[in-house]
């Protein structure tokens, strides 16, 4: 399970049935064979453990065992779609990105390059931009979301796809199933995501800056 970890403290090795016989209702009181100093630092131990844990965090113990459940946060692999490939991003300058090179995959071919990081991170959301949508080219990876989302149907695609309105984000969530990603730098429609929500297709939005300076219409 994701986010757990199993702890096995010293002396916590207890026969519970035992315990029941010896008369203690709670096994952990008095662990089998270990001294009564021995048995106070167990006590403070779990007093330490349980300190440790936030209040989204759960501590219980199944038979000789520990379990600590932590929140991890989630890695969301993104990937910049131009002209079919994956590209290298840097620095926003995008007149000048190059295929993608990784030592995780061969190639730029979307498919794989997805298949690469998923199975290095086992991410349950990618996010993906497509550039030649968002740059106005005449053209954009839809055919190529609609592939990925069907290869790996357990993934929520997240697409900024330059939307300037509703419209838009509602005709790549049709045809892929993938979820409109809102992009400041693209809105001319103030209640797009109102209207996203009235027709119950879920968005995300994306504050967009370069230079430290908020990009696209004032309002946004």
């Amino acid at each position: 399970e994701r986010g757990r970890e199993r702890v096995q403290p010293v002396g916590f090795g207890i026969d519970r049935a035992h315990a029941a016989r010896a008369g203690r209702t709670d096994p952990f009181s008095q662990p089998l064979g270990v001294a009564d100093d021995d048995v106070e630092a167990i006590r403070r131990g779990r007093q330490w453990l349980a300190g440790q844990t936030t209040a989204g965090d759960k501590l219980e113990h199944e038979n000789s065992l520990i379990h600590i459940r932590f929140s991890v946060p989630e890695l969301i692999p993104v990937i910049d779609l131009m002209q079919g490939r994956v590209v290298h991003a840097r620095r926003g300058d995008r007149q000048a990105y190059q295929p993608l090179r990784s030592r995780l995959v061969e190639g730029c071919v979307p498919a794989d390059v997805v298949d690469a990081l998923l199975a290095a991170t086992t991410a349950r959301h990618i996010y993906i931009a497509d550039l030649d949508a968002i740059r106005r080219l005449g053209g954009d990876h839809t055919e190529v979301i609609a592939a990925l989302a069907e290869r790996h149907p357990q993934v929520e695609f997240w697409v900024d796809g330059g939307f300037a309105d509703a419209d838009a984000a509602l005709a790549l969530h049709h045809a892929t199933g993938a979820t409109p990603v809102l992009g400041s730098e693209s809105l001319t429609e103030p209640d797009t995501l109102a209207k996203l929500s009235a027709a119950c297709v879920p968005a995300l939005l994306s504050l967009d800056y370069r230079g430290g300076v908020p990009l696209g219409a004032a309002w946004a």
